[in-house]
């Protein structure tokens, strides 16, 4: 969730400890449109197989005004660590 008010995003980057290697296979980056008719609806903006070192994934809707934005890791070897996962707006 942001702090203050909604803001418009247009891709994500993930990065993956691999302190232990590389455990992620699968993934999702899912978003809460503004003025959507069901406020905890979530839609799917990015998915992949593997993070690595870093994945950035440029949404393929184009930039979204949201009020959240939550990464689910859906597949892994072990225990999964984040070192980063951040939104942006770069068109």
């Amino acid at each position: 969730l942001f702090d203050s008010s909604p803001v418009t995003i247009d891709r994500s980057v993930i990065q993956e400890d691999q302190t232990n290697g590389q455990v992620i296979r699968a993934y999702t980056v899912d978003v809460q449109i503004v003025n959507t008719t069901d406020t905890n609806q979530w839609f799917t903006v990015a998915q992949g197989t593997s993070i690595g070192n870093k994945k950035i994934d440029v949404w393929q809707g184009g930039p979204q005004l949201i009020n959240a934005v939550r990464l689910t890791i859906t597949k892994s070897v072990d225990q999964p660590v984040i070192k980063s996962f951040t939104v942006h707006l770069c068109d």
